[in-house]
């Protein structure tokens, strides 16, 4: 909980002067709904970077549903982001995104099935590394009662947990 409480104030100080580049995911395997839920915060600017590396020259101006913003974000995350459980592609179905209260950042969810019996996750991210070779991808998992914070970034991308049981 503590590496959690730390990763918040810097987000915080970072979003006010965003010298650095980062996202944070929120990974938690819900038991009673037998679904993987998933929250990515993104930049607002660095996501309009990389649709313009990408040759999609969108601006996001006030609504993230709007069919083309929608498909930009469900298309770019389906290419930068995936998960694997016992070596099987999870499904992610795209919920929508909002706003942060910052107007500088949003946020993404995400929802899968979950398989019973979970022994092996593998997260692949390379969000925005495209951007910015500084980019920092945080994930914090909560899968079972394991809690654990991974940070993934240009240099390494992937990451392999053997859950115990």
């Amino acid at each position: 909980m503590t590496s959690k409480f730390a990763c918040l104030i810097l987000f915080s100080v970072f979003t006010f002067f965003h010298e650095y580049h980062v996202s944070i995911t929120e990974i938690h395997f819900n038991e009673e709904t037998n679904q993987v839920e998933i929250s990515i915060k993104l930049f607002i600017d660095d996501f309009e970077k990389a649709m313009n590396i990408s040759g999609n020259n969108i601006r996001v101006k006030d609504d993230l549903s709007e069919a083309k913003v929608r498909q930009s974000i469900e298309d770019y995350l389906d290419n930068h982001f995936t998960l694997h459980v016992n070596g099987n592609p999870l499904v992610l179905k795209y919920l929508g995104a909002e706003w942060d209260e910052d107007l500088h950042s949003f946020f993404v969810f995400l929802e899968s099935p979950s398989p019973e019996d979970i022994q092996r996750l593998e997260i692949f991210n390379n969000v925005f590394v495209e951007v910015s070779d500084q980019q920092e991808n945080i994930h914090h998992l909560d899968i079972n009662g394991l809690q654990k914070t991974i940070l993934l970034n240009v240099y390494k991308t992937a990451e392999v947990l053997e859950i115990d049981h």
